[in-house]
């Protein structure tokens, strides 16, 4: 009973945690409309892109590379052992 009360409990907990960070999302795409261009230094071209695709894309890019680190760290870990 005790632990089933428990899952319930962190189960709404986390649906929680998802609709405030999916209504934060929401948020930061309505007030982020505006293009900014992205230029590279040796390269010619620039790119228009949406600021809140380019933030996403780049928190995204970020939190893969993590998650490959932490992957090739354990794996690399297990192997020593």
């Amino acid at each position: 009973m005790r632990k089933t009360l428990f899952s319930l409990f962190t189960n709404i907990i986390g649906k929680f945690f998802y609709l405030i960070t999916v209504l934060l999302l929401i948020s930061f795409v309505v007030s982020n409309q505006k293009t900014v261009s992205i230029t590279m230094w040796p390269f010619p071209f620039k790119i228009e892109v949406l600021l809140f695709l380019l933030v996403l894309v780049v928190f995204l890019i970020g939190f893969i590379c993590g998650y490959i680190y932490k992957y090739l760290k354990n794996k690399v870990g297990n192997e020593k052992s």
